[in-house]
């Protein structure tokens, strides 16, 4: 993941690597229901999970131009902060799928929406 500059929710300023080291990260372009997406994600996996829209972090729009990013896209970050996933309007189940090859788990997990 570029490690661009960003808002952070605090009103500070940052970086994106440190809004993806307290576990996944899911970035969502616009167009992607990033509350909902989140709610099935943690419903996935105990890991922690924070949920933002690109667009409420790129203050320059640095990082939607390094992520080419198109409507209703989502990344699934590690918080190593490299993407595990990149999804295009993703349903429940398709995000529980990356998650639960992100952590390396093997049995099938469905999620209701």
């Amino acid at each position: 993941m570029p490690d661009a500059p960003v808002s952070l929710p605090d009103g500070g300023r940052g970086r994106l690597r440190e809004l993806a080291r307290d576990g996944f990260l899911l970035l969502a372009a616009p167009g992607a229901d990033v509350q909902s997406l989140a709610r099935c994600a943690a419903a996935a996996t105990p890991a922690p999970i924070r949920g933002l829209e690109i667009m409420a972090v790129d203050s320059d729009g640095a990082l939607a131009a390094a992520l080419k990013s198109e409507p209703g896209e989502v990344w699934l970050v590690r918080p190593d902060a490299y993407i595990a996933a990149a999804l295009v309007e993703p349903s429940a189940d398709e995000l529980a799928t990356a998650i639960r090859r992100a952590v390396g788990a093997t049995a099938e997990v469905t999620v209701a929406a």
